[in-house]
């Protein structure tokens, strides 16, 4: 029987988004939300199957590159349109 990532242990993530100093090579939906939350803002992993991510299936699971993950986690961040915040008015 495969492990669920339900059971997985919690990753222990680098302080700043490097692809070359992450824990796992290889992410489940579970572990690549878990990487967003960390460095780019709260995302479900169900959000994950409407990104274009290539998927691979390994052991009856879906897993993606995460190297390829942050990179495009970073794009879709740094596209973000900016919004002011504050009232907007003069005093």
């Amino acid at each position: 029987m495969a492990r669920t990532s339900r059971n997985a242990a919690k990753l222990d993530l680098p302080p700043e988004p490097d692809p070359d100093r992450m824990p796992i090579m290889l992410g489940d939906k579970i572990q690549l939300a878990e990487i967003h939350n960390r460095y780019f803002g709260k995302l479900s992993p169900r959000s994950l199957e409407r990104w274009p991510i290539m998927w691979r299936k390994v052991n009856g699971r879906n897993v993606s590159s995460v190297r390829d993950f942050l990179a495009l986690s970073k794009r879709r961040f740094e596209s973000a349109p900016l919004i002011r915040g504050g009232s907007g008015g003069t005093t």
